[in-house]
């Protein structure tokens, strides 16, 4: 099972030792509730002291002056934090890749190394670092209760433990639960069985765990519920009163609700080719799907879903500009009470591996604006009304409003801030006008406050994909790889592209001292060759050493193509980037035994 770059708003910062999560499959799996084989028994980790905290004065960093800053992240949930000042339109303060919390007060941001891990704690009203704690052993912060009060951080596994594991029949996760002020380490848990930290309680007494089935080779999942007051495993896995369901699927994209009670992940089938909510009550411990409008069932499509909660967290919104549908959810009944269809606009399939919709309320619940990335959006809510707004930006990166709603924020690709009035004038579509429209028409989220989270423990590895349609090169390139493998597909643009396998899957690769080695063969216009290729890699589902890189080199008999060698430091999910006078070619692969 395939689990994308979201990270549940408050999942407890636990600390919990995993490897690489499977491949997504189909949603609904019939299953009773007793059909979990080899239930994981939880024991405590050795009361030695195994685990060791160190608290540290907070140093103190520059306070900037009261405002109301607007937070984006770049490259979706595993980028940097970057705070805009609405006055002057440029950054204030950044922060590293953390998980904030749901109430949009606090951020948490782990750095590990030398068999320690040092956590640090920020006002993410101000960017301010208001405490640090360390952890000895390697650890990755994996969620935040929704106040902030209690952490989750997963143990890293190195390389020799991940093919063990993976080659092997054993499978154990460890979990630390941390007092986020004191550092003071709550609980100590040691499973059974390949787990995920979905999320925990604000008061701290349940821990919401995603389980894989099977350990080795997870092909589906379940909500498993870790009773934290009487510290063990609840035997059931979580789900809807009379339904025998299980999870699966690629969890896309995600919220929770600033009160805590509930976590909201969009899902895609992989096979069903279907997009669904799926809600978790943490204060009733109950998950039910909501199915969402598909269309034709275009997966690239479903991945413009975007998700909105209304502030007093009783109605959920997902829009969809390339299907052309707003869908409406009444959170207590659970069901999609409206549905408002307007002219789809068609855009290439996403290659960035992350959300690229956004959406935003107004607080005063009368407008929803939102974004497949290109063209902006306002849909009156309560209404049948939804208008097109003009906007000429680069992609859209970043979405929000005012305190006050009469400024919309926009943050491009580019990383300028746009600040346009709320709109006033536009070009309205009613059910009578889209009936109308030209049936050729029809083919990453950060709002004001962050309230999605992406963490080792929720992330899955989104592997680059063949484009749909196919990308083909110029002349005198052939229209397929000149591979060995014959399912090799070509990835990029007309400025830089290259090759990749379709099985999403670097595997067996050779294992040296720097780590695991792979060849790169990068590709340009054949009568225009640039050179200074530069290339980058980083892990996205845990702390790691950088990629290596070695010098790049002419490959020869490929028509002129360049070559880099790249050394994985450890298995995962990788990200390469290529940089080649300022066009950029970006992929992710996973690197497994």
């Amino acid at each position: 099972m395939r689990r994308s770059l979201f990270i549940p708003a408050f999942a407890a910062v636990l600390l919990v030792a995993t490897v690489v999560v499977g491949r997504a499959t189909d949603h609904p799996m019939p299953m009773t509730a007793n059909a979990v084989v080899a239930l994981p028994t939880p024991t405590r980790l050795p009361s030695s002291p195994a685990v060791a905290v160190t608290l540290r004065p907070a140093t103190p960093t520059p306070t900037p002056k009261p405002a109301e800053p607007f937070l984006v992240r770049t490259w979706g949930a595993h980028d940097r934090l970057i705070a805009y000042n609405p006055a002057d339109r440029q950054p204030q303060w950044t922060l590293p890749l953390g998980i904030p919390s749901a109430d949009g007060k606090h951020y948490y941001t782990a750095s590990s190394g030398n068999d320690a891990t040092v956590v640090d704690h920020f006002d993410l009203r101000t960017g301010a670092r208001t405490g640090q704690f360390t952890v000895f052993d390697n650890w990755a912060v994996s969620g935040v209760s929704y106040q902030g009060r209690w952490l989750a951080m997963t143990r890293i596994m190195n390389a020799d433990e991940q093919r063990a594991w993976s080659l092997g029949t054993h499978w154990q996760t460890d979990i630390l639960v941390v007092e986020a002020t004191s550092g003071f380490v709550v609980h100590r848990l040691r499973l059974e069985g390949n787990f995920d930290v979905e999320t925990i309680s604000g008061s701290g007494d349940a821990l919401f765990l995603i389980q894989h089935l099977p350990a080795i080779h997870p092909d589906h999942y379940v909500i498993r519920l870790y009773d934290l007051t009487h510290d063990m495993l609840q035997a059931d896995p979580l789900r809807a009163k009379g339904s025998d369901e299980i999870m699966a699927g690629l969890a896309w994209d995600g919220l929770a609700s600033s009160d805590g009670r509930w976590l909201l992940t969009l899902y895609l089938s992989t096979k069903r080719d279907t997009a669904f909510v799926h809600t978790l009550d943490l204060v009733n411990h109950l998950p039910v799907c909501i199915d969402l409008p598909s269309g034709t069932g275009n997966f690239d499509l479903l991945k413009n879903y975007t998700l909105a909660l209304t502030p007093n967290n009783q109605t959920l919104f997902a829009a969809n500009a390339t299907l052309g549908v707003v869908a409406e959810i009444n959170m207590e009944s659970r069901q999609v009470v409206r549905t408002v269809k307007f002219p789809a606009h068609p855009t290439a399939p996403s290659t960035s591996g992350i959300p690229e919709s956004h959406s935003v309320l107004s607080k005063d619940g009368h407008s929803l604006y939102f974004t497949n990335g290109h063209t902006l959006w306002d849909y009156t809510i309560g209404s049948d009304m939804v208008r097109e707004l003009p906007v000429h930006t680069a992609r859209i990166i970043g979405l929000g409003l005012s305190s006050d709603d009469q400024h919309l924020f926009l943050v491009d690709m580019d990383e300028a801030m746009t600040i346009l009035d709320t709109p006033k004038q536009g070009l309205w579509y009613s059910p009578e006008n889209v009936a109308s429209a030209d049936a050729q028409h029809v083919t990453s989220t950060m709002s004001s406050i962050p309230t999605t989270q992406l963490s080792t423990s929720t992330v899955a590895c989104p592997v680059t994909r063949p484009p749909n349609p196919p990308f083909v090169p110029p002349p005198p390139y052939l229209s397929s790889p000149p591979s060995l493998d014959p399912h090799d597909f070509w990835y990029g643009t007309g400025e830089l592209w290259t090759n990749l396998p379709k099985d999403d899957v670097w595997g067996q690769l050779p294992h040296e001292d720097a780590g695991f080695t792979q060849k790169v063969f990068w590709y340009q216009d054949f009568d225009k060759p640039e050179s200074g290729l530069t290339v980058t890699g980083r892990r996205l589902d845990a702390a790691a050493p950088p990629l290596l890189v070695s010098p790049t080199i002419d490959g020869g008999g490929f028509l002129g193509a360049t070559l880099t060698g790249v050394d994985f430091p450890t298995l995962g999910c990788w990200e390469i980037t290529g940089h080649l006078k300022g066009h950029d070619l970006r992929f992710v692969v996973e690197v497994a035994p």
